[in-house]
């Protein structure tokens, strides 16, 4: 393990310096601390970090996406009525709340990697809406439906400009909505399984994972002349997928949900290397563009994917102070 803690005016890049009047030293991101209903800092850099004390609400959060590297959220309180709100400057411990007009309650919410657009998916009325103009000048676009069966939504993805969303409902069928006005929603193809899906860099191509089959699949060209091809699947030992998100316009990471596993796939060749972890991994969620969370807060090591350098992974140790979930 990687240890020491380097002074915020050499850190890497993947590291964001808190203020001097918030948390001390840098953070490498947040992470939703489900038993205790809060957003909690990684404290630390990668190799030598630990999971901080919870950032300070006045209500607890049962969902939360974070920009950190524009050190805000778009947080739910979970005694509330679903509307996400606006969480301005994490880094200073007290955040400062702001409502958004318009939006409409929130089952899942996805940031763009520019932080500047979000999209929301609200399950009681099935349908989809974009934020933009974070963190400044939010305005909530007129939400559209979405055709989906029942409602029902697997997956929510959201390209790096924040222009276009992939919303991937529960028969399979993956549909497409654009943020510009009046743009609507289109349905563009259908995987069996389908339970995940991820944009590449490029924002025109998207990569899908099948729970059922175990399949990679791209999505090529979504603009124009969209192509589908299966990259990995069985033959390269992934059964089921759980989480894809795409390490570069070449290469996605995919975890398997059969044993936890992280696969990480060529999606020219199709071939898969397997990264070692101390733990089972059952998400993929970006911290701050080149970290990336592959567990859940509790009891055990939280497993973290650094990118910055090739594929390091690393743990956190586990908040002693936690207590464990009451059977």
């Amino acid at each position: 393990m990687r240890s020491g803690f380097l002074a915020c005016g050499i850190m890497a890049a993947s590291v964001i310096c808190a203020h001097a009047n918030g948390i001390g030293g840098p953070v490498t991101g947040y992470v939703m601390d489900g038993r205790g209903q809060s957003l909690r800092p990684i404290e630390g850099v990668p190799g030598a970090a630990r999971v901080g004390a919870p950032i300070s609400f006045t209500f607890p959060v049962n969902m939360a996406a974070v920009a950190a590297q524009q050190d805000y959220a778009l947080v739910l309180d979970a005694s509330g009525d679903g509307r996400p709100m606006l969480a301005l400057g994490l880094r200073s411990g007290t955040p400062q709340m702001r409502s958004i007009e318009g939006v409409i309650p929130a089952s899942q919410m996805v940031l763009s990697a520019s932080g500047a657009v979000a999209a929301i998916y609200s399950a009681a009325d099935a349908r989809l809406q974009f934020i933009t103009g974070l963190p400044d000048s939010p305005q909530a676009l007129d939400a559209v439906e979405v055709a989906a069966p029942d409602g029902a939504v697997k997956a929510l993805a959201l390209d790096a400009a924040g222009q276009t969303a992939l919303v991937v409902a529960g028969d399979g069928s993956i549909y497409r909505a654009l943020s510009q006005r009046g743009s609507g929603f289109t349905w563009i193809a259908r995987v069996p399984g389908a339970s995940s899906v991820g944009f590449l860099p490029n924002g025109d191509d998207a990569v899908v994972g099948s729970s059922s089959t175990g399949e990679v699949l791209l999505l090529h060209g979504l603009s124009g002349a969209l192509s589908i091809r299966t990259v990995a699947g069985a033959a390269n030992g992934i059964t089921s997928v759980r989480a894809i998100r795409a390490l570069s316009n070449r290469e996605v990471a995919v975890v398997d949900a059969a044993a936890g596993g992280l696969a990480a796939v060529d999606l020219e060749s199709g071939s898969t290397e397997w990264i070692a972890l101390t733990g089972a991994a059952d998400r993929l969620e970006s911290l701050d563009g080149s970290v990336l969370l592959l567990n859940n807060v509790g009891t055990r090591p939280l497993l973290l994917l650094d990118t910055t350098h090739g594929r390091v992974p690393f743990f956190v140790p586990p908040d002693r102070n936690l207590a464990p979930r009451s059977k």
